[in-house]
């Protein structure tokens, strides 16, 4: 009796999952489309504890077109937490494509495990009839007669876009003199630098060190410089070591200094990312003043800003 006892709770409780493994589920919806279609690709992870979850590099997702995905914040309920990653997708390209195997790490308790998605096979079809007869020149239809007295629609036209025109330049005018400045004025290009410096600021005011989110705030700031180090040097960095990614500054044209204050920055950060290296407070913000000295070295700051910082 004790035997069977002992067997029930081992089949029962055999088949019943790990408390706390996370559980993750991948998908693609439509995964069958015509060219250009919109698709959905969503990343969901659940746990019964908290964590962090960091999502796939977006480089991993070529050759499709995308925008950047949202990262929701964690949805707790009943103790179960839940992150779900979302991408807009879109191929021009006809045939079976994959989405390539993806690799997302997932922080709990100051230690990261990276899980691997399998790939996902997408049809994409095209928007022509697949019959050959259905490609065959039709007869064309019976054309329709049109009146040729257009002439006053031609003039009732041209007055409706002088009115519009002549409303929108009333306006840009009273915009002009309500707000004293010039409602022309273009937006000005972001450089590189400039979206680096703009990720560096965002991440500051994240306040994730004061949170004790300490791996993740580091995460951020490796994948910060990786990116703005590719763009600028034109190599995959992003997918780099940091002594693949040091190898490779070294054939570029980076003078000596900044190449050893790169070096001093990664190996730095590497051993807070990947082991139990909890640096105090002071060191994060050397750390990220480092970073934006790196940037200011490779890309120096317009000088009309440095002069007016001077002045």
């Amino acid at each position: 009796m004790i035997f069977r006892l002992v067997l029930y709770v081992c089949i029962l409780f055999g088949f019943m999952p790990l408390w706390g493994d996370v559980y993750i589920h991948h998908q693609v919806t439509p995964n069958i489309g015509t060219i250009g279609d919109p698709l959905a690709y969503s990343i969901v992870a659940t746990q019964n504890s908290s964590f962090e979850l960091i999502p796939p590099n977006e480089e991993h997702l070529d050759p499709f077109i995308m925008k950047s995905p949202p990262i929701h914040f964690p949805d707790v309920v009943n103790g179960i937490t839940t992150y779900k990653v979302d991408y807009d997708l879109a191929l021009f390209q006809i045939g079976e494509v994959w989405i390539p195997t993806q690799n997302i790490t997932i922080i709990q308790n100051q230690q990261s495990r990276i899980h691997q998605l399998p790939p996902i096979k997408i049809t994409i079809q095209s928007i022509l009839p697949e019959e050959k007869d259905n490609l065959d020149i039709r007869d064309l239809k019976d054309l329709i007669k049109i009146s040729l007295n257009i002439l006053p629609w031609i003039i009732g036209g041209l007055i409706c876009l002088a009115l519009i025109s002549l409303g929108y330049y009333l306006f840009l005018k009273h915009r002009k003199s309500k707000l004293g400045a010039d409602p022309f004025c273009e937006v000005a290009f972001q450089t590189p630098r400039d979206m680096a410096i703009s990720e560096l600021e965002k991440l500051e005011k994240q306040q994730l060190i004061q949170q004790k989110k300490v791996k993740k705030h580091y995460y951020i700031l490796t994948d910060i410089m990786k990116r703005y180090l590719s763009t600028i040097f034109q190599a995959k960095i992003s997918e780099m070591t940091t002594d693949e990614m040091l190898e490779t500054l070294m054939s570029v044209e980076m003078d000596k200094e900044t190449l050893k204050r790169v070096q001093f920055l990664f190996e730095a950060m590497d051993p807070v990312k990947f082991a139990k290296k909890v640096p105090d407070i002071n060191t994060h913000e050397k750390d990220w003043n480092r970073a934006l000295n790196i940037i200011n070295r490779i890309t120096p700051p317009p000088i009309a800003n440095q002069e007016g910082k001077d002045a």
